[in-house]
Order: C-alpha cells, then structure tokens, then sequence
C-alpha cells in the first residue's frame, strides 16, 4: 500500500520528530486556571482548583503527563483530532482520560445551523460536554482534518521514497537489468536461470550464468540519482506543514528559526486553550475564568534575555525581586513593597 495513513504517516522520520518536539515542549508548560477582576484589575491565579494539576501533572490516567499531550496532539495532526474524557463527580473533575480516535464514532445531525452530535466509545453514547477535544480547521465542532488529508500528495511521495530505498537494501542493492541470451534457452536452461535470480535477490548469492547468457544492467532512473536531493527537500517541505523549519531539530537553527517554533507552539497553545475553556468551565466560570499556558518556560533557555527582561522591569518599577525570584523558582526573601 503506497498511500499514507495515520498508522504508517508515523514511520517518516521527520513526522515524527515533529510531533514529537512540539508534544513534548506542550507537555512541560505548566496549565494554569485564572479569574478576571471586575474592576479591570490583573487577573489573579486560582491555585486551590484541581484541573490545572491534571493538565500540568498528572491526568489521573494510566498516561504520565508528558504520554498523554504526545497522544493527543499526535492525533491531533496526524487522525481524527485529540479526544479527552473529562471523568466528573459531585466535586468537579476528578481525572482526564486521553481516548484514541479509533474507539470513537460521530453521529452528527443534518442541520447546517444548529449543529449537534452524539459521541460513541466502544458503542456507549456519550454526549459533546463529555469531552474536551482540540480538533484542527473544524468545520462542525466534532471532525478535524488533518495534515495527512491535506498533504496526501507530498506525503505519500515521502513515504514511497522510503519503500523504495527498503526495497533496495532488501535485495542487497543489486541493479536492476535484463538478461540477454545469444541463443534461445530451453524450458530446463530458463527454469535454472529464474532460480539462480531469485538466488540473486531474494537472498543476495551469487548467479552463475549459462554459456551464452550475459547481464546487461539498466541505467539509473532520476529518482535514483537524485534520491539523496529529493530526501532533503521532501524533509523541510514536511517540517515546514508543521510549520517551523527543520533546522530546530536537525541543528544549526538560528535565532529567527527558534522564533518561528516558538510561533508554531503559542498557535497551537491558543488552540488548546480555547478548547480548555469550552469544555472544562462550566458556563458561569467562562464569565470570568479561563486557562492559559505558562509560556515563561519557552524562554527558560535563554539566560541573558531573561535577566535583561527582569533588569528592565525593575529600574521600571513593575517588579520586585521577590517576583523576580519566584520567576526562577528561588527562595524569596520576603521584601514586600
């Protein structure tokens, strides 16, 4: 089969340590749940509520934290979208539970305007507000095109690359060609032939050839001499889907690459966060709470851009150094000002 899939999309390489890097750089920002002032003061963060813990820490599944963002934004580029289980009980949420998009099924209504569906698992109807769900250029609240749909093309052209140089060490890479005989072969000399090809390619031994008989190998195709080339090309056109360039994980990112990453992360936090605040707030909290990522870590790395950030929000007199501090997970020293 040469058309890709979510199953085999993973075996590219560079799918993979796309989805990879950007799951994992998701699941080490912390989740946090904050309310609006009424006044129009600084929103404040509510540290006593449960659901920033499982979305920061541990989700209450059989997941570890950083397994459950890899699978719900691996299918969330690459299937039918991330689907979470939101498990409720009379005191909130009690545990998240990630869902692979193969045990669920839609039943959508046909009213283009007011739009509704039901959720099975396993034949078990569930209804939207059971899950939060971040779905990728939804049309309809419960389906998500991903980039393999939109992508098939150069996707597929990647994948057949692959099977094609599999193929050629799988027969040891011997040329490919025709035989060519002076005389006409007989039914025995042409049976012996076949064998000792199949002896060629199949287990890579040597062919002895009948008085006569002569190899002629076939001239490279395109593809094969520009095999190396087309691999290249078809790795950045990948990375650039997901929309950062691949020198941030095959190396040499500069300055500008690291910003167009860190650009990709923050579209798909708004994503998530959107999703955060339609399914996990009741309808009175969307009035004045929501979530957001802390996105202070994508910065952590860089040491000298960060104390110049706190050098100039000190002289200016909109931090203290007990902020500061907290910022760098130190000790305060209780300054209060």
């Amino acid at each position: 089969e040469d058309d890709v899939n979510c199953k085999n999309i993973r075996q590219l390489s560079a799918v993979t340590a796309a989805v990879d890097k950007i799951a994992l750089t998701v699941a080490k920002l912390p989740v946090k749940l904050y309310e609006r002032v009424p006044d129009g003061g600084r929103p404040h963060e509510l540290t006593g509520d449960r659901r920033p813990f499982l979305l920061s820490v541990d989700p209450g599944d059989t997941l570890s934290i950083a397994d459950f963002w890899q699978a719900v934004i691996a299918d969330y580029y690459l299937c039918s979208g991330g689907w979470v289980y939101i498990n409720r009980d009379f005191d909130g949420v009690r545990s998240l539970h990630y869902v692979n998009g193969d045990s669920i099924s839609v039943s959508r209504n046909n009213d283009p305007i007011f739009k509704d569906y039901d959720v099975f698992v396993n034949g078990k109807r569930y209804y939207p507000f059971d899950f939060f769900k971040i779905l990728r250029h939804s049309c309809d609240g419960s389906s998500s095109c991903s980039i393999v749909s939109e992508n098939t093309q150069l996707l597929t052209a990647a994948y057949k690359t692959l099977k094609f140089e599999r193929e050629q060490i799988s027969r040891g890479g011997n040329k490919r060609g025709f035989f060519k005989s002076a005389k006409r072969l007989s039914g025995n000399a042409l049976d012996e032939l076949k064998d000792a090809v199949r002896e060629l390619y199949q287990k890579n031994k040597s062919a002895l050839l009948n008085d006569g008989v002569d190899f002629k190998e076939t001239s490279s195709t395109s593809m094969e001499l520009q095999l190396n080339e087309s691999k290249r090309t078809q790795t950045d056109e990948i990375f650039n889907i997901f929309g950062f360039p691949s020198s941030v994980i095959c190396g040499g990112a500069t300055e500008s690459d690291i910003a167009q990453f860190n650009e990709c992360i923050v579209n798909l936090l708004n994503v998530i966060e959107a999703a955060l605040d339609k399914d996990l707030l009741s309808e009175d909290e969307k009035k004045s709470r929501y979530f957001a990522f802390d996105t202070r870590e994508l910065t952590r790395g860089k040491l000298k851009e960060r104390y110049e950030a706190y050098e100039i929000g000190l002289k200016n007199h909109f931090m203290q150094i007990d902020e500061v501090r907290r910022e760098e997970d130190w000790e305060p020293y209780g300054f209060n000002y």
